[in-house]
């Protein structure tokens, strides 16, 4: 199973995280964001800053982070406005796909000149006010999120919660690590496959179903096959959660698998008659 958790630290985690964290205060941002700097100084990781403003702004405002001006007097750190660092359409809207070609581009580029990976501390608050903001970024999160399994690359992407409120859930539930207690996350794991966490209940029920339709959308370029996700550890699945994965399933023409699932799960399974969703009871 990937490391995954709700944390009060963004420091000491794994050489390679994706770290969602909802701050509300400028000094929790720049503490969290002094830890998750120094591991990756400490692991010989390029690491770059990013957030809203001018490169002037966006200098000064990591010289006010714990270890910043050290790490930008040799060398070690870069920064780069919100708009270098993702694609964004006109409407100020994420690209995902092109996004993600830079990214890969960035990775590649680091790892050229002898890094060991690339790590970014990300104020992503300005990009995701909207509805349809928060559609692109949470594809876009999802996608880069299977690409973190895999390459030396990781993310702290931070979102401000005095601005963004409830909404900022619906991002952050999509880290293996976060800060809040939003019921459940839903991340990539470390053989490709999905991974669920945590709790699905009436109170998470609108915002698994936003995330489960975030999700199609993700997938909806990705050969079909079956969709493999771990609900090992899962502590409740209420039965409108299996409904909505059955639904998904049939709207992308494959099949639903979740694997290491409790005998009770199954059984809720076997009372709804799912037909696109398989259950593999954990041994």
């Amino acid at each position: 199973m990937r490391p995954n958790g709700q944390v009060t630290s963004a420091g000491g985690l794994a050489p390679f995280c994706h770290v969602g964290w909802g701050y509300r205060t400028q000094d929790e941002f720049d503490a969290r964001a002094g830890e998750y700097l120094a591991d990756g100084l400490a692991q010989g990781q390029c690491v770059v800053f990013v957030g809203s403003g001018t490169p002037e702004q966006l200098t000064e405002r990591l010289r006010g982070i714990p270890g910043g001006a050290t790490a930008l007097a040799a060398g070690c750190v870069g920064v780069r406005s919100i708009e270098e660092f993702v694609v964004l359409t006109p409407d100020g809207v994420v690209d995902p796909e092109a996004s993600l070609a830079r990214a890969r581009s960035a990775v590649q580029l680091v790892l050229d000149r002898g890094f060991t990976g690339l790590r970014g501390i990300i104020d992503a608050t300005a990009i995701v006010r909207t509805e349809e903001q928060r559609d692109a970024v949470a594809r876009l999160e999802h996608r880069p999120d299977r690409l973190m399994g895999a390459a030396p690359v990781s993310a702290f992407c931070a979102f401000d919660l005095e601005i963004l409120g409830p909404a900022a859930e619906e991002l952050l539930c999509l880290h293996p690590f976060t800060n809040t207690d939003g019921g459940f996350r839903f991340f990539t794991g470390e053989d490709g496959s999905l991974v669920l966490t945590g709790e699905l209940d009436l109170a998470t029920r609108t915002l698994f179903e936003v995330t489960s339709r975030r999700l199609e959308s993700a997938l909806g370029d990705e050969p079909a096959g079956d969709l493999v996700i771990d609900i090992g550890e899962v502590d409740y699945l209420e039965h409108n959660a299996l409904l909505s994965l059955d639904r998904l399933a049939e709207r992308g023409r494959r099949s639903v698998v979740l694997r290491d699932a409790h005998p009770s799960i199954a059984r809720i399974a076997g009372l709804l008659h799912l037909p696109h969703t398989r259950i593999e009871v954990a041994s």
